[in-house]
């Protein structure tokens, strides 16, 4: 009686862990809307300081990080990186990488601002303006797929999750 207990027990913890994981997923996918989301209100406020505020490149980057707490991390560190006399191109790259490592988004979510790198305040407001416009173009497409897939994607990992523990204990009881 008692094997048969513990063997229960480790069927359901099997269970319990791939559920967890499965979870975990959906919450990820979640997630990564998100911060498509704070990206695109980044990049808004990035081309109305830069553009229209005509504020200097490391300063507007710093209002941006302070102003959106989604993405903010990754414009906070490249305004510090241009403070210590990185090229811009070079210091939002980095950041935009690092920033990566800590997200859910994905490494194309990402292509459309290291492709800003290059032109971020080197180039002439109007032409600045319209790559940020492209970036965001490309962010929103993203996020219109993430959003619209979001809901059967997230209940899929979820299950299979379940799934997954059930089949496993299966194997193993």
């Amino acid at each position: 009686m008692r094997g048969s207990g513990v063997k229960l027990l480790g069927a359901l913890l099997v269970i319990g862990g791939a559920a967890a994981l499965g979870h975990l997923e959906a919450v990820r996918r979640e997630k990564r809307a998100r911060e498509l989301a704070a990206v695109i209100t980044a990049l808004e406020l990035l081309e109305s300081h830069v553009v229209y505020g005509q504020v200097l490149l490391a300063d507007a980057l710093r209002r941006v990080g302070e102003a959106q707490p989604g993405a903010g991390w990754a414009f906070l560190r490249a305004a510090e990186r241009l403070e210590e006399g990185w090229p811009a191109s070079r210091a939002l790259r980095e950041s935009f990488s690092a920033w990566a490592a800590r997200s859910a988004l994905l490494e194309s979510d990402l292509a459309p601002l290291v492709h800003l790198a290059p032109v971020l305040g080197l180039s002439e407001g109007g032409d600045q303006a319209r790559h940020l416009r492209w970036a965001r173009s490309q962010l929103e497409v993203k996020l219109a797929g993430a959003r619209q897939r979001l809901p059967e994607v997230a209940r899929l990992c979820r299950a299979l999750g379940v799934c997954g523990g059930l089949i496993l204990a299966l194997l193993l009881y």
